[in-house]
């Protein structure tokens, strides 16, 4: 019993880090949400089914059970995310290392984001595919 309540406040861990790195790049999402998934599935069979079936937060654990890959709108969002908050950040000290941190720190993460297998996004049907 205790078992199933640690795995149950664990999995809410979890699920906090990985909201919070759906807004800083730098954390990783699906790893933390995948997690989750797996202490909720081990303490809580109503709360497993909430997270994979969020409405959000569900196609990040379908895009890695699947292996489609990323959406180009999730990585297009987190490069816009990641620049800004290193522009801000560099907005607080005026030393050139750190600069040259965030910008190594930036080129990295955006290198990997744009390595990442993308998935294909879903286009409404029209006439003109139809």
């Amino acid at each position: 019993m205790i078992i199933r309540q640690l795995f149950f406040v664990f999995a809410w861990a979890l699920v906090s880090l990985g909201v919070v790195g759906i807004f800083l790049p730098v954390l990783p999402t699906t790893p933390f949400l995948l997690a989750a998934a797996y202490f909720f599935a081990r303490s809580s069979p109503r709360f497993y089914r909430w997270l994979t079936t969020s409405s959000y937060l569900r196609a990040y654990i379908d895009n890695y059970r699947s292996g489609t890959g990323v959406p180009w709108r999730m990585i297009r969002r987190s490069l816009i995310f990641l620049w800004v908050s290193l522009a801000l950040s560099s907005l607080l000290w005026s030393n050139g290392w750190y600069w040259l941190l965030l910008a190594t720190v930036g080129v990295g993460v955006s290198a990997h984001l744009l390595m990442l297998r993308r998935a294909e996004e879903k286009r409404p049907l029209t006439e003109d595919n139809a």
